[in-house]
């Protein structure tokens, strides 16, 4: 088997695995922070225990401050992307959550005066029209659910765009610490950022059932340790543009979950929405100008 083959095998399952994520989220009855929190600590706990022998704390303190504000970044990102599951589902809460993208190149034009590409504004627009498409029925019924639910998914897209953004510092950084370690540590940050969270909603770390415990422990071994660590594994290997696209197989099979797993309603106008906005979010993945 060739590097590259291995390496698009390794990036498909952790894609595969980060699709179950949002399924663990629905299904167990827990407050949207709380599983955040338990995402965070079991996994950032089992990434430490791998990793222990490569992670040090005499780092700078640009570092540290990176490390910090990455686990701090995420933990919202977790906390609005729970909510937006609760309000429409696992699949459109993931697909809006992609929409970092835009984002992503929105700052890095504003900010760091990088050249948008016409695939990126073209990829914009394909995904604003699925979206339309995908939102139009939910927005137009009565009651504010859905609403809030698109709200906090776009909010997550936010806050993953900047979670991306910090990250990439912390790979940038003198003496930065390799990607394992790093980010069982900021992993940690952030369990450590929803339990302030928890505390603050006056929510609790208890679990109803045992089912809720295991469905916990699996969100953090899946959602958090599997997934980073194939992909991590695997995106060395293969050019950046073929990453791209095999990491849609999350938001796609999120999606289908949602339908096939929880029973979500759908109509033919939603799932060309969802075939649209998934393309526009790749287009948008691309850097050809």
């Amino acid at each position: 088997m060739t590097a590259e083959r291995q390496g698009a095998l390794l990036v498909a399952g952790g894609a595969i695995a980060m699709s179950f994520a949002p399924v663990f989220v629905k299904l167990a009855d827990v407050p949207p922070t709380t599983a955040g929190f338990y995402r965070m600590a079991v996994g950032g706990a089992v990434l430490a225990a791998v990793g222990y022998r490569q992670i040090r704390f005499n780092l700078g303190r640009a570092l540290w401050l990176v490390i910090l504000s990455a686990g701090a970044i995420f933990s919202l990102d977790l906390a609005f992307w729970h909510r937006s599951i609760q309000f429409v589902g696992p699949g459109l809460a993931t697909i809006l959550g992609n929409c970092q993208v835009f984002f992503v190149a929105l700052f890095a034009w504003i900010v760091m005066r990088e050249h948008i590409g016409a695939l990126h504004v073209l990829g914009t627009l394909i995904a604003l029209t699925g979206l339309f498409l995908l939102l139009g029925e939910g927005w137009s019924q009565p009651g504010s659910d859905f609403r809030w639910g698109v709200i906090f998914g776009l909010l997550t897209a936010v806050a993953f765009g900047a979670y991306i953004l910090v990250l990439r510092s912390s790979q940038s950084l003198p003496g930065r610490l390799p990607p394992l370690p790093n980010m069982a540590l900021i992993s940690l940050v952030g369990a450590a950022g929803l339990l302030l969270a928890v505390v603050a909603e006056g929510q609790s770390l208890a679990l109803p059932s045992a089912q809720d415990g295991l469905l916990m422990i699996g969100y953090g071994l899946i959602g958090q340790v599997l997934a980073w660590l194939t992909v991590s594994k695997g995106l060395p290997l293969i050019p950046a543009s073929r990453a791209s696209l095999i990491l849609l197989i999350q938001p796609s099979l999120a999606f289908v979950w949602d339908v096939v797993l929880l029973g979500r309603p759908t109509s033919p106008r939603e799932l060309a929405g969802a075939a649209l906005a998934l393309a526009g979010i790749y287009l948008g993945m691309r850097r050809v100008g």
